[in-house]
């Protein structure tokens, strides 16, 4: 008996099927594989800008509380006219359109079930009902979904709540609004923060290019060097492009705009963190608290500009007299602190006996005429019974001490 063997032309044909049926199987893994890594890192993307947002709103919130507390009004516009800031929203939703707009397809969204006025006619889809029950009902942390988007592509929807904090609770309980809720409480989830950001497939294509790609790379795998470079390289340079606007959005939310001081959330943190170090170490901690004397005045005679100035010019004259490492704030309309570790009595009324001097002797311009300002100052240090809040109002009564004898003048406890 002969046997017969298949001819070459068989063999190379059999050979070939074989090859594209494995390398169709490959590719198929390879391409799963590779859109779950690319959805989860969507998914961190996504995370990152919801936290920071989320960060950067409450931070701001606590700045316009502030500012209302000082009589300064509030806008939805663009650009504020002078004396006003912007709503917390507004804010959230300029800031977040820096990254969206360098970055297509994605999209930022702040909503409730119960909006404002002018959002009233807003209709909420399948996913920011489903959100609001979760984050709402469940007390869930976040919420996200992997959604079809435009064309073949999906995108990750990311959602996270926002939570009604003391700063918020006024104008939202506030009937003018016309919301259907006047009783929000601290802690409860008003509304939902949400960021959609599309999942970039990148080389990954269907299965069939994706087979012709595979026997192609086998006579080249060169080829695959050239295919995956170029996706690495704009993932990489996304990546950079958001941890500095990340950075950035993160300097900004802790920053007062007018004074371009640490605002009061900051200081209250920095404030905490240097008691509990002083207390459990040796070191020796002081605090001033500063007012500008009849700030009022300053703003009904020559307007909100020329008050806003005043501020600025303020928080320089501070920077200017403290020490590195004292940390500098505004705490509310025009009032002011400064943290001092490692100081000593003297010490610390010799810096704020130079920040009164310098501001008494500082000369601010109007429109047609110049015009002095004075200061006063509480300052005392951190003692060993002491907590954060009974430190604070020591230095408060010490300010308070300080204007009774007259302003312009520097009380600082025994």
């Amino acid at each position: 008996m002969r046997l017969r063997f298949p001819s070459l032309a068989k063999c190379a044909v059999l050979l070939l099927i074989g090859t594209l049926v494995v390398a169709t199987h490959i590719v198929a893994q390879i391409e799963q594989r590779g859109q779950s890594m690319l959805a989860d890192e969507t998914l961190k993307q996504a995370k990152l800008v919801a936290i920071v947002t989320e960060n950067a709103h409450a931070q701001y919130s606590e700045s316009v509380y502030g500012a209302h507390q000082a009589g300064i009004a509030s806008t939805i516009e663009e650009f504020p006219e002078p004396g006003e800031i912007h709503f917390p929203g507004t804010f959230t939703h300029l800031m977040s359109s820096q990254y969206t707009s360098t970055n297509p397809g994605v999209t930022y969204r702040l909503y409730s079930d119960d909006p404002f006025e002018r959002a009233s006619d807003r209709v909420l889809d399948t996913f920011q009902i489903a959100a609001l029950v979760a984050l709402r009902k469940n007390n869930s942390a976040e919420y996200w979904r992997i959604v079809p988007g435009t064309d073949t592509a999906q995108s990750v929807r990311y959602a996270t709540p926002m939570r009604m904090q003391e700063s918020c609770i006024a104008c939202h309980n506030n009937p003018k609004w016309g919301l259907k809720r006047d009783d929000w409480r601290m802690g409860e989830v008003r509304g939902v923060f949400e960021v959609t950001v599309p999942i970039t497939e990148g080389s990954l294509s269907s299965r069939s290019e994706n087979a012709t790609l595979f026997a192609l790379v086998l006579l080249s795998s060169l080829l695959g060097i050239f295919v995956v470079y170029p996706v690495v390289n704009r993932e990489v340079a996304r990546r950079a492009h958001f941890e500095s606007l990340s950075k950035n959005l993160t300097v900004l939310a802790g920053t007062d705009a007018l004074s371009g001081l640490a605002n009061r959330r900051v200081f209250e943190d920095a404030l905490e963190t240097a008691s509990h170090m002083a207390a459990s170490g040796d070191s020796r901690l002081g605090l001033i608290i500063l007012d500008i004397d009849h700030f009022k005045q300053v703003n009904d005679t020559y307007g909100h500009d020329v008050g806003d100035a005043v501020i600025t010019g303020f928080g320089e004259i501070i920077k200017a007299n403290i020490r590195p490492g004292d940390v500098a704030a505004r705490i509310g309309g025009e009032e002011f602190a400064v943290i001092c570790p490692d100081v000593s009595p003297e010490e610390l009324a010799r810096i704020s006996e130079r920040i009164r001097a310098a501001v008494e002797a500082k000369s601010f311009k109007a429109e047609y005429n110049s015009f002095r300002i004075t200061t006063s100052a509480g300052a005392t240090m951190l003692d060993a019974e002491d907590d954060q809040r009974t430190f604070y109002r020591r230095a408060d009564r010490l300010l308070f001490t300080a204007k009774q004898k007259g302003r312009n003048f520097v009380c600082v406890a025994p």
